[in-house]
């Protein structure tokens, strides 16, 4: 698969507010030169019969304004976007389903050091995202990308 097949429809997952910020001025570049789309993700970790860290109406306004910036970012670089909040017990079960369902070409993120993305990948996560994964992991340099052209 080449790279705009890689980026022809890129889940983004994103942790945050800033960290969509980041996300897109990093990723939108790459993925509008290859004229793809981005299915943005915000997934909201459930606790069931345990204590949760905010209410849930906090966590969807949360979600909310965080794929709002994805939305308005998306808007910027001419990329189609859909965004999508997800629910689940672990994160990265939750991308990888929406990468199925949605028929993504990969899964796309910035390396940061210490992010919620660089514990997202160490441990049990980052064999479950290497055993059970069927996708390809983008990850995405941390600076925005030269300009072409």
């Amino acid at each position: 698969m080449s790279s705009p097949d890689l980026l022809r429809r890129v889940v983004l997952p994103v942790a945050d507010v800033d960290d969509a910020r980041r996300t897109c001025a990093v990723a939108l570049p790459y993925i509008a030169n290859a004229n793809g789309e981005v299915i943005a993700t915000y997934v909201i970790e459930t606790n069931p019969g345990g204590v949760n860290k905010s209410s849930p109406e906090a966590m969807a306004e949360i979600a909310d304004e965080t794929l709002g910036i994805v939305e308005a970012e998306s808007k910027e670089h001419d990329v189609p976007v859909k965004t999508e909040v997800r629910y689940g017990p672990t994160i990265a079960p939750s991308i990888l389903d929406l990468a199925r369902t949605t028929e993504a070409t990969s899964i796309g993120f910035i390396a940061r050091p210490g992010s919620r993305w660089v514990k997202l990948l160490s441990g049990d996560t980052a064999i479950s995202l290497i055993t059970q994964n069927d996708h390809p992991i983008v990850v995405f340099p941390r600076s925005e990308p030269p300009l072409i052209g």
